[in-house]
């Protein structure tokens, strides 16, 4: 569950402009 909760955190974060580098950095801290 918590997979589906980061991808879905780092879906937000490309839609609200944060970019894959926050995304990288989200799913590695959670990940």
């Amino acid at each position: 569950m918590k997979n589906n909760r980061i991808l879905a955190l780092s879906g937000n974060d490309i839609f609200s402009g944060g970019g894959l580098a926050a995304d990288l950095a989200t799913y590695t801290l959670n990940g």
